[in-house]
């Protein structure tokens, strides 16, 4: 991840989350998830942003949180992260802050968020729970291929070369 400068803050089932601002290229209100087929289990559906289809990653259930139905007052923070462009719903963003190294804490045990957990930072006594949004891209890419493949069903397009070879490696 990269180094502090400044967080994107949200909250998910109250605890207080960060990302990286440079990964986040807007929030919207809450709009209606499209379910589809044979995407993985984290993802709660796709939505079109501005002719772009994208998948919705289901952070709640990404980080091991208890379920609850996207509604009206969740906020969706859309990402851009290694070519890849992906939300996340959260109940609430609170803002921008800015982050300096003196505020990340070294964790003697394991998280159970960790596995797209980069760090924690403390701020005027808080723990805000940074991850790293770069950790998530294997759920999107999983996604973004199944995506491929319905529209190909749907619309009898061909596959690239690329969906090939990836094809033939699963």
């Amino acid at each position: 991840m990269e180094s502090p400068g400044y967080l994107l803050v949200f909250v998910l089932n109250d605890q207080r989350y960060g990302l990286p601002l440079a990964s986040v290229e807007r929030i919207i209100r809450s709009v209606e998830v499209t379910p589809a087929p044979h995407l993985p289990e984290v993802v709660h559906g796709i939505i079109n942003i501005r002719n772009v289809v994208t998948p919705v990653v289901n952070l709640r259930k990404r980080l091991g949180l208890p379920g609850k139905r996207v509604t009206l007052t969740d906020q969706f923070i859309i990402l851009k992260t290694s070519g890849k462009l992906f939300e996340v719903v959260v109940d609430l963003v609170e803002g921008v802050i800015p982050w300096k190294q003196e505020q990340v804490v070294e964790s003697q045990r394991k998280h159970p968020d960790s596995d797209c957990m980069a760090t924690v930072v403390v701020q005027n006594g808080e723990m805000i729970l940074v991850l790293d949004p770069k950790k998530m891209i294997p759920v999107v890419e999983e996604a973004d291929l199944e995506m491929k493949r319905l529209e190909r069903k749907l619309g009898k397009k061909k596959p690239t070369p690329r969906e090939k070879a990836v094809q033939g490696a699963t």
